[in-house]
């Protein structure tokens, strides 16, 4: 077994938290924490895991009672085999080999079951039809309804009041799973595959899994289909996974809920059109921004298990949720009124969590807009999706699905050097992105919407949004300010860092006496 920690004392004794590659998790009894501890004397967030591939880094969180190291309180130590954390009553020892190797622990204390951590399955983003000047990507969301708070045009026109404590929405932890390798099966020629690495992601357990026999595999090889007819795949294989039914689809794909019968779970299985897998180097470049995105895993990024080409058909497997698109949210809301702003800044500062954590490994990702962005229904989590894939999709790949001077994604959402043709954007084109997302859900529209593709173009370089305030005069003043300077055309001007956006976002729930 990879690294990991075995709860040995305390209400979950017995437990293992197993620690996945690249990722920050959180230790404590709030339900924002990846690993939930049921211990009343451990703090909502007790402590922090920095984990890479060379350590792990733990930090504590300004517990009530501190964290401590083999007896000794600390605030940073980086964890060696055999160290053993004490949070208030509970102990966990960090071990980096096999759990069958361990000693048994005494049955002196009974271990309490707990199924509450389990693995969240996840959603493939769901396309919204779109108006003239839109061109929106493929979404992955199940289609699953999020109940939201919208706020009607009446109460939007109150003003600001003093900040109250709102009841918080219910947040789960957040956990992975082992990410498989992928071998060829029904026929096909695996061309390319790419698959996670063999460190699992972070899953409480109380038991090792029992092992199962493998489902049946159909036979056959896929057939090669034009886009219109990519529907008919439901029921074939493609590498580990049985297509399911399809429930989205874009211009570059189609999204289906798929079976991994290797691994014994549901995803979303993107599969793209089969002009894609035309060009050898723009194959090779799809894998290349895939295998990027592979050992990456955070709370609020949509997870990759793998990625590659089968047969004639480019394809990426994704964990799927059971939710919405905040594409299918925003056509919801934009008949009722739009979100209240305090479920609003719940969704920017999760947003912008995933966004600081994919910029930390130099990921840009070009294209994020409501299709792409995910909200699950089981605890209101907004999700990043699509990482790499505008990046993936650029140059020879992309010649096969536009025409010429036409871009890959929903141009209301794009900052301003995007649109004039800039290929090396940095990461202040994602905050703008990000702006104007959190603005359409402030609002019910994006920043800039003519009735033309042109005529949004020229509104983006040339007029500044309207203030959301003037839509919903409750909003917070220095959540619009946040929202705003996210928005200004000039990126020297903006905020140039997603850390420093999701700083600002925080102070702004701690002063409105918002629980995160």
């Amino acid at each position: 077994m990879p690294k990991h920690f075995l709860v040995t004392s305390g209400p979950d004794r017995g437990l293992v938290f197993e620690l996945g590659g690249p990722a920050i998790l959180l230790i404590g009894r709030g339900r924002q924490a990846t690993f939930r501890l049921n211990d009343p004397h451990v703090s909502r967030l007790h402590c922090q895991l920095e984990v890479t591939e060379e350590r792990v880094v733990l930090r504590d969180a300004a517990s009530l009672a501190g964290t401590q190291v083999n007896g000794q309180r600390v605030s940073v130590h980086v964890l060696a085999p055999g160290d053993v954390i004490t949070l208030g009553k509970t102990q966990l020892r960090y071990q980096e080999d096999d759990l069958a190797d361990q000693p048994t622990l005494p049955p002196d204390e009974p271990v309490p079951a707990r199924t509450e951590a389990a693995a969240t399955p996840h959603p493939q983003p769901a396309v919204t039809p779109p108006e003239a000047p839109r061109a929106p990507p493929l979404e992955a969301a199940s289609g699953t309804r999020v109940d939201v708070p919208i706020v009607s045009r009446e109460e939007a026109a109150r003003p600001e009041s003093p900040p109250a404590t709102p009841r918080p929405e219910p947040r789960a932890a957040r956990v992975g799973a082992r990410s498989p390798d992928h071998a060829p099966t029904g026929g096909e020629a695996e061309d390319h595959v790419v698959s996670p690495p063999a460190t699992p992601r972070p899953k409480p357990r109380a038991a090792a899994p029992t092992p199962s026999r493998p489902e049946p595999v159909a036979p056959g090889r896929l057939p090669i289909l034009p886009a219109e007819r990519m529907g008919e795949l439901t029921g074939h294989v493609l590498s580990c996974y049985r297509i399911g039914p399809l429930f989205a689809k874009g211009r570059t794909g189609m999204i289906f809920r798929a079976r991994d019968f290797k691994h014994h779970r549901d995803v979303a299985l993107k599969i793209l059109r089969p002009e894609f897998s035309e060009n050898k180097d723009g194959v090779a470049r799809f894998v290349r921004a895939m295998k990027t995105m592979l050992p990456l895993r955070h709370p609020n990024i949509v997870a990759l298990y793998g990625a590659g080409k089968t047969g004639p058909y480019c394809w990426l497997a994704m964990e799927y949720i059971d939710g919405e698109s905040l594409a299918q949210v925003l056509h919801r809301i934009g008949v009722a009124g739009m979100l209240d702003w305090r479920f609003t800044l719940r969704i920017a500062v999760d947003l912008a969590r995933g966004l600081q954590f994919a910029h930390e490994h130099q990921i840009i990702h070009r294209n994020i807009t409501p299709q792409n962005t995910l909200l699950r229904a089981s605890d209101k989590r907004a999700l990043l999706g699509d990482l790499m894939l505008a990046k993936a999709l650029e140059g020879a790949l992309a010649a096969n699905v536009t025409r010429i001077g036409e871009v890959i994604g929903d141009i209301r959402f794009m900052s301003p050097e995007r649109l004039a043709g800039d290929r090396n954007v940095d990461a202040r084109s994602d905050i703008y992105s990000l702006g104007a997302l959190i603005y359409a859900l402030l609002t019910g529209h994006a920043p800039h919407e003519g009735e033309t593709t042109m005529d949004t173009i020229s509104m983006i370089y040339k007029m500044e949004p309207v203030r959301p305030k003037k839509f919903q005069m409750s909003i917070a003043t220095p959540f619009e300010s946040v929202v705003m300077t996210m928005l200004n055309k000039y990126p020297e001007k903006r905020y140039q860092s997603a850390e420093k956006v999701v700083a600002d976002l925080e102070t702004v729930a701690k002063f409105q006496n918002i629980e995160l």
